[in-house]
Protein backbone atom coordinates (compact mmCIF):
# COMPACT_ATOMS: atom_id res chain seq x y z
CA UNK A 1 0.00 0.00 0.00
CA UNK A 2 2.98 2.23 1.05
CA UNK A 3 4.13 1.72 -2.39
CA UNK A 4 1.24 2.69 -4.33
CA UNK A 5 0.24 5.58 -2.22
CA UNK A 6 3.90 7.57 -2.74
CA UNK A 7 3.57 6.61 -6.68
CA UNK A 8 0.18 8.51 -6.76
CA UNK A 9 1.51 11.66 -4.98
CA UNK A 10 4.64 11.76 -7.07
CA UNK A 11 2.62 11.83 -9.94
CA UNK A 12 0.55 14.22 -8.26
CA UNK A 13 4.04 16.45 -8.17
CA UNK A 14 5.19 16.22 -11.16
CA UNK A 15 1.94 17.20 -12.94
CA UNK A 16 0.60 19.36 -10.66
CA UNK A 17 2.96 22.64 -10.80
CA UNK A 18 0.35 25.07 -9.44
CA UNK A 19 -0.08 23.42 -6.52
CA UNK A 20 1.40 20.67 -4.37
CA UNK A 21 0.73 18.75 -1.16
CA UNK A 22 3.98 17.24 0.62
CA UNK A 23 3.67 14.86 3.78
CA UNK A 24 6.92 16.97 5.49
CA UNK A 25 7.69 13.98 7.78
CA UNK A 26 6.32 10.93 9.49
CA UNK A 27 7.40 11.92 12.67
CA UNK A 28 5.68 9.32 14.86
CA UNK A 29 5.81 5.96 12.94
CA UNK A 30 3.36 4.04 15.28
CA UNK A 31 0.59 6.81 15.75
CA UNK A 32 -0.10 10.59 15.48
CA UNK A 33 2.90 12.96 16.22
CA UNK A 34 -0.10 16.51 16.57
CA UNK A 35 2.46 18.92 15.81
CA UNK A 36 1.18 21.98 17.64
CA UNK A 37 2.20 25.41 18.08
CA UNK A 38 3.94 25.80 15.00
CA UNK A 39 6.12 29.22 14.76
CA UNK A 40 8.53 30.57 12.13
CA UNK A 41 11.87 31.54 13.99
CA UNK A 42 15.70 32.33 12.28
CA UNK A 43 14.51 30.36 8.54
CA UNK A 44 12.77 27.56 10.22
CA UNK A 45 10.06 26.49 11.98
CA UNK A 46 9.53 25.10 15.28
CA UNK A 47 6.55 23.27 16.91
CA UNK A 48 5.80 20.39 19.59
CA UNK A 49 5.66 16.71 18.47
CA UNK A 50 5.42 13.42 19.60
CA UNK A 51 7.38 10.43 19.26
CA UNK A 52 6.13 7.04 20.98
CA UNK A 53 9.89 7.00 22.28
CA UNK A 54 10.39 10.51 23.03
CA UNK A 55 7.25 11.74 24.15
CA UNK A 56 6.19 15.07 23.30
CA UNK A 57 9.37 17.04 22.71
CA UNK A 58 10.43 20.11 20.83
CA UNK A 59 10.98 19.95 17.00
CA UNK A 60 12.38 22.02 14.82
CA UNK A 61 11.85 21.32 10.57
CA UNK A 62 13.48 23.62 7.38
CA UNK A 63 10.94 22.36 5.10
CA UNK A 64 12.82 18.78 4.37
CA UNK A 65 12.14 15.66 5.15
CA UNK A 66 15.68 15.38 6.63
CA UNK A 67 15.60 18.80 7.76
CA UNK A 68 12.46 17.61 10.36
CA UNK A 69 14.13 16.68 13.73
CA UNK A 70 13.43 16.45 17.55
CA UNK A 71 15.13 19.65 18.19
CA UNK A 72 15.88 18.73 21.83
CA UNK A 73 14.94 15.95 24.26
CA UNK A 74 14.15 18.41 27.36
CA UNK A 75 12.36 15.61 29.43
CA UNK A 76 14.38 12.24 28.30
CA UNK A 77 13.21 9.40 27.47
CA UNK A 78 9.51 8.70 26.48
CA UNK A 79 8.08 11.28 29.08
CA UNK A 80 6.43 14.77 27.40
CA UNK A 81 8.53 18.18 28.30
CA UNK A 82 4.68 19.63 27.42
CA UNK A 83 6.18 22.52 25.49
CA UNK A 84 3.75 25.36 24.82
CA UNK A 85 3.32 29.22 23.77
CA UNK A 86 6.64 29.76 21.97
CA UNK A 87 6.89 32.95 21.25
CA UNK A 88 9.70 35.12 19.05
CA UNK A 89 11.44 38.05 20.87
CA UNK A 90 13.98 39.58 18.41
CA UNK A 91 16.90 36.74 18.30
CA UNK A 92 15.17 34.62 20.61
CA UNK A 93 12.17 32.63 21.21
CA UNK A 94 10.36 31.65 24.75
CA UNK A 95 8.27 28.77 25.62
CA UNK A 96 6.91 26.62 28.33
CA UNK A 97 8.75 23.24 29.61
CA UNK A 98 9.41 20.47 32.09
CA UNK A 99 12.56 18.53 32.20
CA UNK A 100 11.04 16.03 34.80
CA UNK A 101 12.87 17.82 37.68
CA UNK A 102 11.62 21.52 37.59
CA UNK A 103 8.44 21.51 36.92
CA UNK A 104 6.57 23.91 34.14
CA UNK A 105 8.92 26.61 33.90
CA UNK A 106 10.09 29.07 31.24
CA UNK A 107 12.35 28.12 28.96
CA UNK A 108 14.70 29.93 26.10
CA UNK A 109 16.06 29.55 22.48
CA UNK A 110 18.42 30.94 20.33
CA UNK A 111 17.88 28.03 17.56
CA UNK A 112 20.55 26.08 18.82
CA UNK A 113 20.90 22.74 20.80
CA UNK A 114 23.01 24.18 23.10
CA UNK A 115 21.61 27.63 23.51
CA UNK A 116 18.31 25.93 24.66
CA UNK A 117 17.96 25.92 28.37
CA UNK A 118 15.49 26.86 31.28
CA UNK A 119 15.61 30.50 31.76
CA UNK A 120 14.85 30.24 35.39
CA UNK A 121 13.12 28.40 37.99
CA UNK A 122 10.79 30.76 38.53
CA UNK A 123 8.94 28.27 41.13
CA UNK A 124 11.85 26.60 42.70
CA UNK A 125 11.93 23.07 42.78
CA UNK A 126 9.48 20.28 41.49
CA UNK A 127 6.88 22.03 41.18
CA UNK A 128 5.62 24.03 38.06
CA UNK A 129 4.90 28.27 38.10
CA UNK A 130 2.22 27.75 35.74
CA UNK A 131 3.04 29.88 33.13
CA UNK A 132 0.84 31.08 30.43
CA UNK A 133 -0.54 34.24 28.35
CA UNK A 134 2.59 34.91 26.90
CA UNK A 135 2.71 38.49 25.20
CA UNK A 136 5.51 41.02 23.71
CA UNK A 137 5.70 44.26 24.79
CA UNK A 138 8.37 46.89 24.68
CA UNK A 139 10.82 44.25 23.47
CA UNK A 140 10.62 42.30 26.44
CA UNK A 141 8.03 39.17 27.27
CA UNK A 142 5.05 39.70 29.88
CA UNK A 143 3.44 36.90 31.25
CA UNK A 144 1.40 34.93 34.53
CA UNK A 145 3.52 32.81 36.46
CA UNK A 146 3.37 31.91 40.35
CA UNK A 147 6.50 31.77 42.06
CA UNK A 148 5.01 29.36 45.25
CA UNK A 149 5.18 32.87 47.63
CA UNK A 150 2.89 35.42 45.75
CA UNK A 151 0.41 33.76 43.73
CA UNK A 152 -0.31 34.34 39.76
CA UNK A 153 1.08 37.61 38.69
CA UNK A 154 2.28 39.12 36.42
CA UNK A 155 6.48 38.66 35.15
CA UNK A 156 8.49 40.13 32.81
CA UNK A 157 11.78 38.35 31.12
CA UNK A 158 14.20 40.44 28.99
CA UNK A 159 15.94 37.35 28.41
CA UNK A 160 18.49 36.98 31.53
CA UNK A 161 17.32 35.23 34.51
CA UNK A 162 18.19 38.42 36.50
CA UNK A 163 15.69 40.40 34.22
CA UNK A 164 13.39 37.58 34.56
CA UNK A 165 11.07 39.00 37.52
CA UNK A 166 7.54 39.60 39.07
CA UNK A 167 6.55 43.07 37.23
CA UNK A 168 3.54 43.82 40.67
CA UNK A 169 2.22 41.77 43.70
CA UNK A 170 -1.57 43.13 42.34
CA UNK A 171 -3.34 40.47 45.19
CA UNK A 172 -0.59 40.85 48.03
CA UNK A 173 -2.82 37.70 49.69
CA UNK A 174 -3.95 36.01 46.74
CA UNK A 175 -3.48 35.22 43.29
CA UNK A 176 -3.70 38.36 40.59
CA UNK A 177 -4.38 35.81 37.54
CA UNK A 178 -3.56 38.44 34.87
CA UNK A 179 -5.09 37.19 31.85
CA UNK A 180 -5.78 38.11 28.66
CA UNK A 181 -2.83 40.30 28.04
CA UNK A 182 -2.96 42.67 25.15
CA UNK A 183 -0.96 45.43 23.34
CA UNK A 184 -2.93 48.50 23.00
CA UNK A 185 -1.88 52.28 21.49
CA UNK A 186 1.41 51.60 23.62
CA UNK A 187 0.36 50.30 26.60
CA UNK A 188 -0.47 46.47 28.04
CA UNK A 189 -4.07 45.67 29.37
CA UNK A 190 -5.00 42.71 31.03
CA UNK A 191 -7.77 41.62 33.33
CA UNK A 192 -6.52 40.95 37.16
CA UNK A 193 -7.58 40.90 40.58
CA UNK A 194 -6.18 42.98 43.54
CA UNK A 195 -8.27 40.86 46.30
CA UNK A 196 -10.92 43.98 46.85
CA UNK A 197 -11.98 45.03 43.79
CA UNK A 198 -12.45 42.10 41.29
CA UNK A 199 -11.11 40.75 38.17
CA UNK A 200 -10.98 44.27 36.40
CA UNK A 201 -9.26 46.27 33.49
CA UNK A 202 -5.58 46.69 34.18
CA UNK A 203 -2.76 48.74 32.53
CA UNK A 204 0.89 48.83 32.33
CA UNK A 205 4.02 50.25 31.41
CA UNK A 206 6.30 47.55 32.48
CA UNK A 207 7.20 49.09 35.98
CA UNK A 208 5.38 48.63 39.39
CA UNK A 209 4.01 52.02 40.04
CA UNK A 210 3.01 51.73 36.11
CA UNK A 211 0.70 49.17 36.75
CA UNK A 212 -2.57 49.78 37.70
CA UNK A 213 -6.43 49.30 37.63
CA UNK A 214 -7.90 51.54 35.10
CA UNK A 215 -11.28 51.08 36.60
CA UNK A 216 -13.36 49.12 38.94
CA UNK A 217 -15.94 48.72 36.35
CA UNK A 218 -18.11 46.33 38.39
CA UNK A 219 -18.11 48.36 41.89
CA UNK A 220 -16.81 46.33 44.43
CA UNK A 221 -15.79 43.08 44.68
CA UNK A 222 -17.88 41.90 41.87
CA UNK A 223 -16.07 41.20 38.54
CA UNK A 224 -16.43 42.78 35.43
CA UNK A 225 -15.26 39.80 33.42
CA UNK A 226 -13.91 41.48 30.60
CA UNK A 227 -12.77 39.92 27.71
CA UNK A 228 -11.81 40.71 23.83
CA UNK A 229 -9.71 43.65 24.01
CA UNK A 230 -9.61 45.14 20.51
CA UNK A 231 -7.19 48.37 19.45
CA UNK A 232 -9.43 50.42 17.51
CA UNK A 233 -9.58 54.47 16.01
CA UNK A 234 -6.78 54.95 18.94
CA UNK A 235 -8.57 53.26 21.92
CA UNK A 236 -9.17 50.09 22.78
CA UNK A 237 -12.92 48.29 23.11
CA UNK A 238 -13.75 45.01 24.89
CA UNK A 239 -16.68 43.36 26.34
CA UNK A 240 -17.51 43.34 30.09
CA UNK A 241 -20.31 43.97 32.47
CA UNK A 242 -20.99 47.13 35.30
CA UNK A 243 -23.50 45.30 37.14
CA UNK A 244 -26.13 46.99 35.96
CA UNK A 245 -26.07 46.11 32.85
CA UNK A 246 -25.02 42.74 31.32
CA UNK A 247 -22.04 42.27 29.08
CA UNK A 248 -21.95 44.95 26.44
CA UNK A 249 -19.71 46.99 24.48
CA UNK A 250 -16.47 49.21 26.33
CA UNK A 251 -14.45 51.53 25.77
CA UNK A 252 -11.12 53.13 27.66
CA UNK A 253 -8.29 56.00 26.48
CA UNK A 254 -6.60 53.76 29.16
CA UNK A 255 -8.02 56.55 32.22
CA UNK A 256 -10.18 55.93 34.63
CA UNK A 257 -12.54 59.00 33.38
CA UNK A 258 -12.05 57.49 29.24
CA UNK A 259 -13.04 54.34 30.16
CA UNK A 260 -17.12 54.06 29.51
CA UNK A 261 -19.75 51.89 28.23
CA UNK A 262 -20.36 52.50 24.17
CA UNK A 263 -23.71 51.20 23.96
CA UNK A 264 -26.18 49.45 26.33
CA UNK A 265 -27.30 47.10 23.17
CA UNK A 266 -28.95 44.75 25.24
CA UNK A 267 -31.24 47.23 27.11
CA UNK A 268 -31.08 46.43 30.95
CA UNK A 269 -29.76 43.21 32.37
CA UNK A 270 -29.63 41.10 29.20
CA UNK A 271 -26.57 40.35 27.67
CA UNK A 272 -25.44 41.37 24.01
CA UNK A 273 -22.08 39.69 24.85
CA UNK A 274 -19.86 41.42 22.01
CA UNK A 275 -17.53 39.46 20.91
CA UNK A 276 -14.80 38.49 17.80
CA UNK A 277 -13.80 42.82 17.37
CA UNK A 278 -12.54 43.01 14.40
CA UNK A 279 -11.44 46.67 12.55
CA UNK A 280 -12.17 46.57 9.09
CA UNK A 281 -12.07 49.66 6.95
CA UNK A 282 -12.36 52.11 9.57
CA UNK A 283 -15.10 50.60 11.66
CA UNK A 284 -15.34 47.62 14.41
CA UNK A 285 -16.97 44.81 13.35
CA UNK A 286 -18.43 41.98 16.15
CA UNK A 287 -21.54 39.99 17.05
CA UNK A 288 -23.72 41.16 19.73
CA UNK A 289 -27.23 40.00 20.58
CA UNK A 290 -29.74 42.96 21.54
CA UNK A 291 -32.37 40.80 22.65
CA UNK A 292 -34.85 40.91 20.60
CA UNK A 293 -33.17 39.90 16.82
CA UNK A 294 -30.56 37.32 18.92
CA UNK A 295 -27.01 37.09 17.61
CA UNK A 296 -26.54 38.90 14.53
CA UNK A 297 -23.46 40.79 12.62
CA UNK A 298 -23.02 44.48 13.91
CA UNK A 299 -21.13 47.78 13.30
CA UNK A 300 -19.44 50.89 15.17
CA UNK A 301 -17.73 53.52 14.50
CA UNK A 302 -17.17 54.17 18.58
CA UNK A 303 -20.01 56.08 19.35
CA UNK A 304 -23.78 54.96 20.62
CA UNK A 305 -25.65 55.96 17.61
CA UNK A 306 -23.23 54.69 15.10
CA UNK A 307 -23.37 51.32 16.91
CA UNK A 308 -26.04 49.25 15.31
CA UNK A 309 -26.54 45.76 13.87
CA UNK A 310 -25.54 45.76 9.78
CA UNK A 311 -27.88 43.29 8.90
CA UNK A 312 -30.35 40.31 10.09
CA UNK A 313 -28.75 37.06 8.83
CA UNK A 314 -30.49 34.97 10.44
CA UNK A 315 -34.47 35.90 10.76
CA UNK A 316 -35.57 34.05 13.75
CA UNK A 317 -31.90 32.66 15.84
CA UNK A 318 -28.37 32.76 16.00
CA UNK A 319 -26.81 33.97 12.94
CA UNK A 320 -23.61 32.77 14.86
CA UNK A 321 -21.07 35.48 13.11
CA UNK A 322 -17.30 34.24 14.25
CA UNK A 323 -14.11 34.03 12.76
CA UNK A 324 -14.23 37.46 11.22
CA UNK A 325 -11.45 37.79 8.64
CA UNK A 326 -10.41 40.57 6.76
CA UNK A 327 -9.46 39.83 3.28
CA UNK A 328 -9.20 41.55 -0.46
CA UNK A 329 -10.91 44.24 0.66
CA UNK A 330 -14.15 42.57 2.27
CA UNK A 331 -15.03 40.79 6.17
CA UNK A 332 -15.14 37.04 5.56
CA UNK A 333 -16.77 34.91 8.71
CA UNK A 334 -18.87 31.93 9.46
CA UNK A 335 -22.58 32.71 9.49
CA UNK A 336 -26.04 31.13 9.78
CA UNK A 337 -29.31 32.05 7.93
CA UNK A 338 -31.42 29.64 9.13
CA UNK A 339 -31.63 27.78 5.96
CA UNK A 340 -28.34 27.11 4.85
CA UNK A 341 -26.44 26.43 8.39
CA UNK A 342 -22.90 27.44 9.11
CA UNK A 343 -21.68 28.56 6.09
CA UNK A 344 -18.65 31.18 4.62
CA UNK A 345 -20.02 34.83 4.49
CA UNK A 346 -18.71 38.40 3.31
CA UNK A 347 -19.51 41.66 3.88
CA UNK A 348 -18.51 45.14 2.43
CA UNK A 349 -19.60 47.09 5.01
CA UNK A 350 -23.28 47.55 3.45
CA UNK A 351 -26.34 45.41 4.50
CA UNK A 352 -26.59 44.78 0.47
CA UNK A 353 -23.23 43.69 0.58
CA UNK A 354 -23.78 41.09 3.04
CA UNK A 355 -23.94 37.53 1.91
CA UNK A 356 -23.78 34.12 1.78
CA UNK A 357 -20.56 33.45 -0.69
CA UNK A 358 -21.26 29.68 -0.64
CA UNK A 359 -23.38 26.78 0.52
CA UNK A 360 -20.08 24.41 0.85
CA UNK A 361 -22.01 21.64 2.54
CA UNK A 362 -25.27 20.99 1.27
CA UNK A 363 -26.58 18.61 3.87
CA UNK A 364 -25.31 19.82 7.30
CA UNK A 365 -23.51 23.22 8.24
CA UNK A 366 -19.99 22.84 6.98
CA UNK A 367 -18.79 25.05 9.93
CA UNK A 368 -15.82 27.07 7.87
CA UNK A 369 -13.02 28.37 10.61
CA UNK A 370 -9.39 28.57 11.40
CA UNK A 371 -9.63 31.36 8.20
CA UNK A 372 -5.51 31.63 6.69
CA UNK A 373 -4.59 34.23 4.17
CA UNK A 374 -1.71 32.77 1.51
CA UNK A 375 -0.87 34.25 -2.19
CA UNK A 376 -4.12 36.19 -2.02
CA UNK A 377 -6.13 33.74 -1.29
CA UNK A 378 -8.63 32.74 1.96
CA UNK A 379 -7.81 29.32 3.19
CA UNK A 380 -10.35 27.70 6.23
CA UNK A 381 -10.97 24.71 7.20
CA UNK A 382 -14.58 23.17 6.76
CA UNK A 383 -16.54 20.42 6.94
CA UNK A 384 -17.86 17.92 3.95
CA UNK A 385 -18.73 14.53 3.39
CA UNK A 386 -15.77 13.11 4.61
CA UNK A 387 -15.26 15.20 7.45
CA UNK A 388 -12.94 18.44 8.02
CA UNK A 389 -11.34 19.37 4.91
CA UNK A 390 -8.94 22.15 3.79
CA UNK A 391 -10.47 25.20 1.68
CA UNK A 392 -9.46 28.03 -0.26
CA UNK A 393 -11.74 30.82 -1.97
CA UNK A 394 -11.14 34.28 -4.31
CA UNK A 395 -14.50 35.10 -2.82
CA UNK A 396 -16.46 33.97 -5.09
CA UNK A 397 -18.52 30.93 -5.32
CA UNK A 398 -16.79 29.35 -8.42
CA UNK A 399 -13.45 29.70 -6.62
CA UNK A 400 -14.98 28.36 -3.29
CA UNK A 401 -13.84 24.73 -3.23
CA UNK A 402 -11.53 22.21 -1.44
CA UNK A 403 -8.41 20.88 -2.25
CA UNK A 404 -6.45 17.94 -1.24
CA UNK A 405 -3.99 15.47 -2.39
CA UNK A 406 -4.81 13.38 -4.89
CA UNK A 407 -5.85 10.53 -2.55
CA UNK A 408 -7.96 11.04 0.61
CA UNK A 409 -7.26 7.17 2.26
CA UNK A 410 -8.97 8.84 5.66
CA UNK A 411 -12.08 10.24 6.81
CA UNK A 412 -11.65 14.08 8.51
CA UNK A 413 -8.00 14.27 7.98
CA UNK A 414 -7.67 18.15 9.46
CA UNK A 415 -9.69 17.47 12.58
CA UNK A 416 -9.70 20.64 14.94
CA UNK A 417 -7.33 22.77 14.74
CA UNK A 418 -4.93 22.69 11.77
CA UNK A 419 -2.75 25.11 13.32
CA UNK A 420 -1.69 26.36 9.66
CA UNK A 421 1.59 28.57 9.83
CA UNK A 422 3.34 30.15 6.92
CA UNK A 423 6.53 29.48 6.05
CA UNK A 424 8.98 29.50 3.88
CA UNK A 425 6.67 30.14 0.75
CA UNK A 426 4.35 27.35 2.22
CA UNK A 427 1.58 26.49 4.04
CA UNK A 428 2.29 24.26 6.96
CA UNK A 429 -0.16 22.28 8.84
CA UNK A 430 -1.35 19.11 10.63
CA UNK A 431 -3.06 16.83 8.88
CA UNK A 432 -3.27 12.79 8.60
CA UNK A 433 -4.49 12.40 4.63
CA UNK A 434 -2.80 9.14 4.40
CA UNK A 435 -3.48 6.93 7.27
CA UNK A 436 0.02 7.94 8.88
CA UNK A 437 -1.92 10.15 11.74
CA UNK A 438 -1.36 13.14 12.39
CA UNK A 439 1.34 14.32 10.69
CA UNK A 440 3.56 17.79 9.80
CA UNK A 441 1.97 18.26 5.90
CA UNK A 442 2.67 21.34 4.06
CA UNK A 443 0.68 22.98 0.60
CA UNK A 444 2.97 25.28 -1.78
CA UNK A 445 1.42 27.68 -4.99
CA UNK A 446 3.35 29.81 -6.77
CA UNK A 447 3.49 33.69 -5.71
CA UNK A 448 0.72 35.33 -7.61
CA UNK A 449 1.78 37.30 -10.34
CA UNK A 450 1.10 41.14 -10.20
Amino acid sequence: MKKIILFVTVFFTLNTSAQVFKLVKDINRTGDANPYHMTEFNGKVYFRATQTANGEELWVSDGTTAGTRMFKDIKPGSRSSSIAWITVVGDIFYFRADNGTNGQELWISDGTAAGTRMLKDIRSGAKSSNLSYFKVYAGKLYFRANDGMNGEELWVSDGTAVGTKMVKDIHTSGNGNPSYLTVSNGKLYFTATDGTNGKELWVSDGTASGTQMVQDINPGAASSKLMYLTEFSGKTYFRAKDGTAGYELWVTDGTSAGTQMVKDINPGVGNASPAYMTVYNGKLYFRANDGTNSVQLWVSDGTSAGTQMLKKIHPAGNAVVDYLSVFNGKLYFRGDDGTNGQELWETDGTKVGTRMVKDINKNRSSSPHDFFIYHAKLYFIAREANGAQLYESDGTAAGTKLISPTVTLSDNPLGNPANMVFFNGSIYFRANYNTKGKELWKYTTPVPRR
